[in-house]
C-alpha cells in the first residue's frame, strides 16, 4: 500500500530500498502516520523508512512533520537491525538531507559506528533508551542512554548505569555490591574509552530490572557515584544492608537489655527488695517503707562521718536525699552511681548536726552495686529503652 501510494520508482524487494522522489515521499509520510502498527511499531516513535515498511525509531527532535526517514540496510522483524544507512530528509526545505546516520542499528535505533553487543529499548515516556549491555559476574548491566543534540542515541554520555544482581551476589553484602557497581561501570567504560562526565550514577537492583505498564521502574537497593578517573565510589548507600544492620543492632540491643534486666532482677531477688523507691519518695514519706528493704539508685553528696553519708537520687529524675549508714570512705564518689539495697529507718538528724534535729530519712546499706554508667544505665537501661518500665515506689516482683 505504501509503495503504491508513495513510491514511483523501482523497488528492490530483498532490501526494501527504493528510488524516492520528493512528491511521492510526502505522500508516504501521510500514509505512515495513518497506518496503525502492531508489535514494537505500536510505540509512537517508530516510522516506516522504506518501501518494505522497515521501521526506524524517530527521536523527539526529529519527529516534527517536516522530517522523513529514508533507510537502506539490514532489517529484522520489521525494524532496522544491523548495518544501515539512514537519511533524515526535510520536506519543507526542498527535500534537503538534514542528517545522515551511517553505522549500526538495533531495534530500529541508531546506536553508532560500532555494533551494540546487547539490546536497546526506546522509552517513549522519558525519551531515554534502556540498553541491556550484557553481564558482569555479579549480574546484568543496564544503561539509560539519551539522545545527543543531533538525535543520535548517546550511550557514552549516559548519566546512569545499573546492575541487576544475580543469586550469587547478596544485596546485603556491601563489599560485593560495591564491586558490582564498579564492574558495571567498567563494562560501559570498555565500550566508551572516553566519557564526557567526571562522574556517573550507578545503581544496584535486587531483582531483574523492568518498567511496568505505568512507567514505574524497579527500585534500586543501592546507589553511588563513580569517578571515571579514580574509579572510586562516593555517596554509597544500600537499603538492603542497612536493614540487616538495623535488625542486627536491634537484636544486639534486645540481648543487652535482657542481660541488664537479668542482673537487676538477680540483685533484687538476692536482697529481698520489695520496691524500688526514689530518694524523693523516702524524703517525703519514710513511714510508708519503714522497716522494709527497698532498692535505691544514688550518688554520694558528702560523707558525714566515716561510716555515714548523704546520698541523692541518680535515676528517675530524682531530687531528694537520704542519710546512708553502713558505708566507708571508699564508697564511690559523686561522679559514680550506685545501686543499693537498704533497710528504711525513721526520720533522723544529720550525723554531724549538733542540735540533733530530725531532718532526713535514715537508711542502712544491705548491699550495693557500683554502676559503670551514669544513672546506672548499664543495669537500668532496660527500664529506659525497653518495653517495660519501673513503677517507682510500687511493689516490685523480679522476673523468674
Amino acid at each position: 500500500m505504501v509503495a503504491a501510494l508513495g513510491y514511483g520508482g523501482p523497488c528492490d524487494g530483498s532490501t526494501g530500498v527504493c528510488d524516492l522522489k520528493g512528491q511521492s515521499l510526502v505522500m508516504m509520510a501521510a500514509v505512515a502516520v495513518a497506518i496503525p502498527f502492531s508489535g514494537q511499531s505500536a510505540q509512537t516513535g517508530y516510522f516506516p523508512a522504506n518501501a518494505a515498511g522497515c521501521k526506524v525509531w524517530q527521536p523527539p527532535q526529529l519527529r516534527q512533520p517536516e522530517f522523513l526517514p529514508k533507510y537502506t540496510g539490514a532489517c529484522k522483524d520489521g525494524v532496522a537491525s544491523g548495518k544501515g544507512h539512514l537519511e533524515w530528509i526535510n520536506k519543507y526545505a526542498s527535500m534537503r538531507v538534514s542528517a545522515t546516520w551511517d553505522g549500526y542499528f538495533a531495534n530500529g535505533v541508531y546506536v553508532g559506528a560500532t555494533p551494540l553487543h546487547g539490546s536497546v529499548e526506546p522509552l517513549e515516556r522519558s525519551g531515554e533508551y534502556l540498553v541491556r549491555l550484557g553481564a558482569v559476574k555479579e549480574g546484568d548491566v543496564i544503561v539509560f542512554a539519551t539522545n545527543n543534540r543531533d538525535g543520535e542515541m548517546d550511550l557514552c554520555g549516559t548519566q546512569m548505569i545499573g546492575v541487576s544482581l544475580n543469586a550469587k551476589t547478596p544485596a546485603t553484602d556491601d563489599a560485593a555490591v560495591k564491586e558490582a557497581l564498579t564492574d558495571a561501570a567498567h563494562s560501559l567504560g570498555a565500550v566508551c574509552p572516553t566519557t564526557p562526565r567526571p562522574t556517573v550514577q550507578v545503581n544496584a537492583y535486587a531483582e531483574p530490572f523492568k518498567i511496568d505498564e505505568h512507567g514505574q521502574r524497579t527500585l534500586q537497593i543501592a546507589d553511588a557515584r563513580l569517578n571515571w578517573e579514580t574509579h572510586e565510589l562516593s555517596g554509597y548507600s544500600n537499603s538492603a544492608s542497612a536493614k540487616v544492620k538495623s535488625q542486627q543492632r536491634g537484636a544486639a540491643q534486645a540481648a543487652k537489655l535482657a542481660d541488664e534486666r537479668q542482673r537487676f532482677d538477680a540483685f533484687s531477688k538476692k536482697n529481698g527488695i520489695t520496691a524500688w523507691v526514689l530518694t524523693s519518695q523516702l524524703d517525703a514519706n519514710p513511714f510508708k517503707y519503714e522497716g522494709k528493704t527497698v532498692g535505691l539508685v544514688v550518688h554520694l553528696d558528702r560523707m558525714v562521718t566515716r561510716d555515714t553519708g548523704v546520698v541523692s537520687g541518680a535515676a528517675g529524675d530524682d531530687g531528694g536525699s537520704v542519710q546512708l549508714h553502713g558505708i566507708n570512705p571508699d564508697f564511690p564518689d559523686s561522679d559514680h552511681a550506685v545501686m543499693l539495697a537498704v533497710k528504711v529507718g525513721k526520720r533522723e538528724p544529720f550525723a554531724d548536726d549538733a542540735n540533733k534535729t530530725p531532718a532526713i530519712t535514715g537508711v542502712v546499706k544491705a548491699d550495693s552495686f557500683a554502676c559503670a554508667e551514669e544513672g546506672c544505665d548499664d543495669v537500668l537501661g532496660w527500664a529506659e529503652r525497653g518495653p517495660e518500665r519501673i513503677a517507682w515506689g510500687a511493689p516490685y516482683t523480679p522476673r523468674q
